[in-house]
Protein backbone atom coordinates (compact mmCIF):
# COMPACT_ATOMS: atom_id res chain seq x y z
CA UNK A 1 0.00 0.00 0.00
CA UNK A 2 1.34 3.40 -0.86
CA UNK A 3 0.02 6.91 -0.29
CA UNK A 4 1.62 9.90 -1.94
CA UNK A 5 1.03 13.53 -1.00
CA UNK A 6 2.62 16.33 -2.97
CA UNK A 7 2.44 20.01 -3.75
CA UNK A 8 3.00 21.59 -7.16
CA UNK A 9 3.33 18.18 -8.81
CA UNK A 10 3.12 17.63 -12.53
CA UNK A 11 -0.51 18.35 -13.33
CA UNK A 12 -1.21 15.74 -16.00
CA UNK A 13 0.11 12.59 -14.38
CA UNK A 14 -0.71 10.59 -11.27
CA UNK A 15 2.53 10.15 -9.38
CA UNK A 16 3.28 7.22 -7.09
CA UNK A 17 5.33 7.49 -3.90
CA UNK A 18 8.63 6.63 -5.60
CA UNK A 19 8.11 9.21 -8.32
CA UNK A 20 7.10 11.87 -5.81
CA UNK A 21 10.23 11.19 -3.78
CA UNK A 22 12.43 11.79 -6.83
CA UNK A 23 10.77 15.06 -7.83
CA UNK A 24 8.82 13.61 -10.74
CA UNK A 25 11.54 11.48 -12.33
CA UNK A 26 10.09 8.06 -13.15
CA UNK A 27 11.20 4.73 -14.53
CA UNK A 28 9.01 1.67 -14.96
CA UNK A 29 10.59 -0.74 -12.50
CA UNK A 30 9.18 -4.26 -12.78
CA UNK A 31 7.82 -4.16 -9.23
CA UNK A 32 6.39 -0.63 -9.54
CA UNK A 33 2.88 0.46 -10.46
CA UNK A 34 4.38 3.10 -12.79
CA UNK A 35 4.66 0.28 -15.33
CA UNK A 36 0.90 0.68 -15.98
CA UNK A 37 1.54 3.81 -18.02
CA UNK A 38 5.30 3.77 -18.70
CA UNK A 39 6.00 0.17 -19.81
CA UNK A 40 3.10 -2.28 -19.46
CA UNK A 41 5.38 -5.29 -19.97
CA UNK A 42 6.61 -4.77 -16.40
CA UNK A 43 3.22 -5.98 -15.13
CA UNK A 44 4.06 -9.54 -16.16
CA UNK A 45 7.55 -9.68 -14.63
CA UNK A 46 6.61 -10.30 -10.97
CA UNK A 47 3.72 -11.90 -9.09
CA UNK A 48 2.15 -9.27 -6.91
CA UNK A 49 -0.88 -7.31 -5.82
CA UNK A 50 -0.40 -3.58 -5.54
CA UNK A 51 -2.52 -0.56 -4.71
CA UNK A 52 -1.46 3.05 -4.49
CA UNK A 53 -3.29 6.32 -4.05
CA UNK A 54 -2.15 9.88 -4.48
CA UNK A 55 -3.44 13.36 -3.69
CA UNK A 56 -1.76 16.29 -5.40
CA UNK A 57 -1.99 20.04 -4.95
CA UNK A 58 -1.58 21.43 -8.46
CA UNK A 59 -1.67 25.03 -9.68
CA UNK A 60 -5.13 26.37 -8.86
CA UNK A 61 -6.62 23.04 -7.82
CA UNK A 62 -6.04 19.43 -6.93
CA UNK A 63 -5.78 15.93 -8.37
CA UNK A 64 -6.49 12.55 -6.86
CA UNK A 65 -6.49 9.01 -8.07
CA UNK A 66 -5.36 5.47 -7.58
CA UNK A 67 -3.68 2.51 -9.23
CA UNK A 68 -4.35 -1.21 -8.84
CA UNK A 69 -2.11 -4.05 -10.06
CA UNK A 70 -2.90 -7.77 -10.05
CA UNK A 71 -0.34 -10.12 -11.54
CA UNK A 72 -0.91 -12.98 -9.13
CA UNK A 73 -4.39 -14.41 -9.81
CA UNK A 74 -4.08 -15.05 -13.55
CA UNK A 75 -1.49 -15.93 -16.17
CA UNK A 76 -0.94 -12.28 -17.05
CA UNK A 77 -0.49 -9.06 -15.12
CA UNK A 78 -3.24 -6.45 -15.19
CA UNK A 79 -3.20 -2.85 -14.05
CA UNK A 80 -5.57 0.10 -14.05
CA UNK A 81 -4.95 3.72 -13.13
CA UNK A 82 -7.50 6.53 -12.74
CA UNK A 83 -6.86 10.20 -12.06
CA UNK A 84 -9.30 13.07 -11.54
CA UNK A 85 -8.08 16.64 -11.56
CA UNK A 86 -9.68 20.03 -11.14
CA UNK A 87 -7.98 23.38 -11.66
CA UNK A 88 -9.12 26.98 -11.84
CA UNK A 89 -5.91 28.78 -12.74
CA UNK A 90 -6.91 32.24 -13.90
CA UNK A 91 -3.30 32.97 -14.87
CA UNK A 92 -3.07 30.12 -17.40
CA UNK A 93 -1.87 31.26 -20.83
CA UNK A 94 -4.69 31.29 -23.34
CA UNK A 95 -7.20 30.11 -20.77
CA UNK A 96 -9.37 33.21 -20.36
CA UNK A 97 -11.35 34.92 -23.06
CA UNK A 98 -10.61 38.60 -23.66
CA UNK A 99 -14.20 39.70 -23.07
CA UNK A 100 -14.68 39.28 -19.30
CA UNK A 101 -17.27 41.80 -18.12
CA UNK A 102 -16.57 44.19 -15.24
CA UNK A 103 -17.41 42.58 -11.92
CA UNK A 104 -17.56 39.09 -13.35
CA UNK A 105 -15.49 36.46 -11.59
CA UNK A 106 -13.01 35.07 -14.16
CA UNK A 107 -13.05 31.32 -14.51
CA UNK A 108 -10.71 28.87 -16.14
CA UNK A 109 -12.23 25.80 -14.50
CA UNK A 110 -10.85 22.62 -16.05
CA UNK A 111 -11.91 19.14 -14.97
CA UNK A 112 -9.94 16.17 -16.24
CA UNK A 113 -10.30 12.40 -16.13
CA UNK A 114 -7.45 10.10 -17.12
CA UNK A 115 -7.85 6.31 -17.33
CA UNK A 116 -5.09 3.84 -18.21
CA UNK A 117 -5.65 0.09 -18.60
CA UNK A 118 -2.66 -2.21 -19.15
CA UNK A 119 -1.77 -5.89 -19.38
CA UNK A 120 1.54 -7.76 -19.44
CA UNK A 121 1.98 -11.36 -20.56
CA UNK A 122 5.00 -13.21 -19.13
CA UNK A 123 7.06 -15.93 -20.81
CA UNK A 124 9.95 -18.20 -19.75
CA UNK A 125 9.28 -18.16 -16.00
CA UNK A 126 8.80 -14.35 -16.00
CA UNK A 127 12.17 -13.69 -17.65
CA UNK A 128 10.46 -12.06 -20.66
CA UNK A 129 7.22 -10.12 -20.82
CA UNK A 130 5.29 -8.22 -23.47
CA UNK A 131 2.61 -5.69 -22.63
CA UNK A 132 0.07 -3.27 -24.05
CA UNK A 133 -1.74 -0.31 -22.56
CA UNK A 134 -4.47 2.09 -23.56
CA UNK A 135 -4.86 5.57 -22.15
CA UNK A 136 -7.87 7.85 -22.44
CA UNK A 137 -8.16 11.42 -21.19
CA UNK A 138 -11.25 13.62 -21.09
CA UNK A 139 -11.03 17.33 -20.31
CA UNK A 140 -13.88 19.77 -19.76
CA UNK A 141 -12.79 23.41 -19.82
CA UNK A 142 -15.12 26.30 -18.98
CA UNK A 143 -13.52 28.38 -21.75
CA UNK A 144 -12.36 25.87 -24.33
CA UNK A 145 -15.08 23.19 -24.21
CA UNK A 146 -14.65 19.43 -24.25
CA UNK A 147 -11.56 17.59 -25.45
CA UNK A 148 -10.47 13.96 -25.38
CA UNK A 149 -7.51 11.90 -26.42
CA UNK A 150 -6.59 8.24 -26.67
CA UNK A 151 -3.10 6.73 -26.76
CA UNK A 152 -1.71 3.21 -26.89
CA UNK A 153 1.64 1.76 -25.98
CA UNK A 154 3.41 -1.57 -26.37
CA UNK A 155 6.42 -2.71 -24.45
CA UNK A 156 8.79 -5.56 -23.84
CA UNK A 157 10.82 -6.33 -20.72
CA UNK A 158 13.56 -8.90 -20.29
CA UNK A 159 15.22 -9.99 -17.05
CA UNK A 160 18.45 -11.92 -17.74
CA UNK A 161 19.35 -11.90 -14.03
CA UNK A 162 17.05 -11.64 -11.02
CA UNK A 163 18.47 -8.23 -10.14
CA UNK A 164 18.71 -6.83 -13.70
CA UNK A 165 15.87 -5.93 -16.07
CA UNK A 166 15.75 -4.07 -19.39
CA UNK A 167 12.72 -2.63 -21.12
CA UNK A 168 11.74 -1.07 -24.40
CA UNK A 169 8.48 0.74 -25.06
CA UNK A 170 6.81 2.42 -27.99
CA UNK A 171 3.88 4.75 -27.47
CA UNK A 172 1.58 6.83 -29.61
Amino acid sequence: FGLGLSTNAVADTLQNGNTLATGGAAIAAIADDASISLNPAGLGMTERYDFSAAVQNIAGGYALGGKVVDSRTGKFGFGVSYRYGQTNDVNADGGLPGWIEAGEEPSNLVESHHLVVAAGLPFFDRKLSVGINGSGAWLDSANRGLANTFDMGVGVSVRPLNWLAFGLVGAD
